[in-house]
C-alpha cells in the first residue's frame, strides 16, 4: 500500500547507496534570522533505504547553526490518508551550552519552520477553494 505524501527514495547521481553525496545548498526564509536575510543550508546525503522510506543526512554548513548534526528521517504509514515523519538528529556537544538552551533553540527553530509550512498549506487550500472568475 503506498503511503500518502511518500515518494520513493532513489540513489542520487548513480552513486552507490551509502556514499556521501553533496546536495546543492538550499536557501529561503524557512528558518528565522535576526537580520532578515535568507537562511541557507548545505547537506550531504549519507544513506537511503527505499524499502523503509528512510534516509540519513549530515548538515555540512549553514547560517542557522546545527552544523555537523546528523539527521535521520523515516516515513511511516500512519493510517488512511496519513504519513508520520519519524525524525531524529545527533548533535556534537556544544562547549558551554546547556541541554535546556539547545532544546529551546531547536523548538523555536522548528516551530517557526512548521508555522511557515502550515501558512503555505492554508494559503494553497484557500486558493483552491476560490471560485473561477
Amino acid at each position: 500500500m503506498p503511503m500518502p505524501y511518500g515518494r520513493e527514495l532513489h540513489e542520487i547521481g548513480g552513486r552507490r547507496r551509502g556514499s556521501w553525496i553533496c546536495s546543492p545548498p538550499v536557501s529561503g526564509f524557512m528558518f528565522p534570522r535576526d537580520d532578515g536575510e535568507r537562511s541557507w543550508i548545505k547537506e550531504r546525503l549519507a544513506l537511503t533505504h527505499p524499502a523503509s522510506f528512510s534516509y540519513v543526512y549530515r548538515l555540512e554548513a549553514s547560517n542557522v547553526g546545527l552544523d555537523g548534526s546528523v539527521n535521520s528521517l523515516q516515513l511511516v504509514h500512519y493510517g488512511e490518508e496519513s504519513t508520520l515523519v519519524d525524525w531524529s538528529f545527533e548533535l556534537d556537544p556544544v562547549q558551554g551550552a546547556q541541554e535546556e538552551t539547545i532544546i529551546d533553540y531547536l523548538a523555536f527553530l522548528y516551530k517557526s519552520c512548521i508555522y511557515r509550512i502550515e501558512g503555505a498549506i492554508d494559503r494553497a487550500s484557500k486558493k483552491e477553494q476560490e471560485p473561477w472568475t
